[in-house]
């Protein structure tokens, strides 16, 4: 982060948790919108970058669209996994592997940089659906 120059992260170790988790959270500049964005690392292989993509995202009068064109992206796209939570926000995930328990920063930071190229495009037609 250092070497980026991203300074925007807060960082969150959690207490007594056994795999020694830590969460960074910041945000993501899209259009007119500041995205809220975690990494989620701990000592297992897996790690996760989370992106509020919308909150309130899912309306009686939507939903099916919204499923279609988180069906159309879950397809099209490997690294990412959108979905609605419990509150009916939209989310997205993407999976990062760290063997041996290391975090490579530089893969990190390509994988934010595809998603900011992804929400280029992505993000006004979930607004459409979200705003209609």
């Amino acid at each position: 982060m250092d070497k980026r120059k991203l300074k925007d992260f807060a960082v969150e170790e959690i207490a007594k948790d056994p795999l020694e988790t830590a969460v960074f959270r910041s945000h993501m500049q899209l259009e007119n919108a500041r995205l809220p964005i975690i990494v989620i690392l701990d000592k297992s292989i897996y790690g996760i970058v989370r992106l509020l993509v919308a909150q309130s995202a899912k309306k009686k009068n939507n939903e099916k669209a919204l499923e279609e064109l988180m069906n159309k992206f879950n397809k099209q796209y490997k690294a990412f996994k959108y979905y609605l939570d419990d509150e009916g926000n939209l989310v997205l995930d993407l999976s990062i592997l760290c063997p041996e328990e290391k975090v490579s920063g530089p893969m990190i930071y390509a994988l934010f940089q595809s998603v900011e190229e992804h929400l280029k495009t992505a993000y006004p037609q979930w607004i459409k659906i979200i705003w209609k």
